[in-house]
């Protein structure tokens, strides 16, 4: 049988008469058809995580990792992601999708009858897959553009929803601006309650929408 033997020079690999397809390797002797097989990819460490996309809101870090072997690809995810700065952004600050369409501002891409004077608002109304690109709305007009193909990292997909755009894809995130989370607000309003920090008011109201105080919040009695 052939066999790897180790002399002064190294190991050499005594080969019987007929088989030349054969080479020593760590010790092993092994053929060269199995050395030139695909081997499967091997991922390598976990990069750093980036920056957070937002100061408040619900921004997003990521982590990338590398596929260093040759052959077949890697099996698993590439990156990672993490939620970041995910306190809510304090009472007058510009919506985040208003950020990002206002960066555009003065902006006409030549299009007919624009001029440097344009201010782009958000366009949330679009359809369901393209929720996580960026559609702007020309101010005064119901006119509308994709301005990006993707939103940045921690926009919420729409108006009336916590899940966020992430790579350009809507994510599962709870009204605690964390990806993955399953939180919701309570009938009173507040994210992860209870329902106990208010209560039912059943009547007959004079005015056809009043404002009730429960608890130093403010909530909506809808009248019939």
């Amino acid at each position: 049988n052939s066999r790897c033997h180790k002399s002064s020079i190294g190991l050499v690999l005594l080969i019987p008469a007929g088989s030349l397809e054969k080479h020593c390797r760590h010790g092993i002797c092994v053929s060269r058809e199995m050395e030139m097989r695909p081997v499967d990819g091997e991922w390598g460490p976990w990069g750093p995580y980036s920056s957070c996309s937002r100061t408040c809101g619900g921004g997003i870090k990521s982590s990338i990792r590398l596929c260093n072997s040759g052959g077949k690809y890697c099996v698993g995810r590439r990156m990672k992601f993490r939620s970041c700065n995910t306190d809510s952004c304090p009472k007058g600050k510009k919506d985040f999708r208003e950020q990002q369409c206002s960066e555009f501002d003065g902006k006409h891409f030549n299009i007919n009858g624009l001029t440097s004077a344009v201010r782009w608002l958000p366009k949330y109304s679009v359809s369901m897959k393209d929720r996580c690109k960026l559609f702007c709305r020309v101010s005064g007009t119901t006119s509308y553009y994709q301005l990006k193909d993707r939103v940045a990292d921690g926009t919420p997909c729409g108006a009336e929803t916590n899940d966020l755009c992430v790579q350009g894809l809507c994510r599962q995130a709870g009204c605690d601006h964390v990806l993955n989370s399953k939180a919701r607000r309570d009938k009173c309003g507040i994210c992860g309650g209870d329902n106990s920090s208010c209560k039912t008011l059943a009547g007959t109201f004079n005015s056809s929408h009043t404002l009730a105080r429960c608890r130093g919040k403010h909530w909506d009695i809808l009248t019939y």
